[in-house]
């Protein structure tokens, strides 16, 4: 087992045979990974929405409180880098589903994702900056038409 600093301890501790997930949750051993700052902005989720009238609007997600932010970032970055396909479709779905509350006449809302592509240190020092490049788009289209109310 290796110990602090990488050394070989040339044994294993009791409390490592007892429970097998205390590898993966041990401290100074294990990284920092889970501790690691996020990395806010590094990806863009903007909505392209469709009228009847083929008129088609703009929205991002502007949220006031900073807790929120750095949650929808997190969870924008999960999308962009590490989310299975279905379950990037499902939660795009809940999002676009926000929209078309905000925007009942809305015949489509399409959901597109950019991620930030950051140069090499030998372009960044040609002068090359990050640049966002588009990553998904899903086109979500309204099956029933929106509820009237009285």
């Amino acid at each position: 087992m290796r110990g602090w600093f990488g050394l070989n301890l040339g044994f294993r501790p009791a409390c490592a045979e007892s429970d097998p997930h205390l590898p993966a949750s041990r401290g100074i051993e294990s990284g920092y990974g889970f501790f690691a700052p996020n990395v806010p902005d590094s990806s863009r989720l903007y909505f392209e929405i469709e009228f009847p009238d083929q008129r088609i609007a703009s929205e991002s997600l502007e949220l006031d409180d900073a807790g929120n932010a750095l949650r929808l970032a997190s969870l924008v970055d999960y999308l962009g880098h590490s989310a299975p396909d279905y379950v990037r479709e499902v939660i795009l779905k809940l999002l676009a589903h926000g929209i078309w509350q905000e925007y009942p006449e809305a015949t489509k809302v399409r959901v597109v994702l950019h991620l930030l592509k950051s140069p090499t240190a030998a372009e960044f020092k040609g002068g090359k900056r990050a640049t966002f490049e588009f990553r998904y788009a899903y086109d979500f289209r309204r099956t029933t038409p929106p509820a009237t109310t009285n």
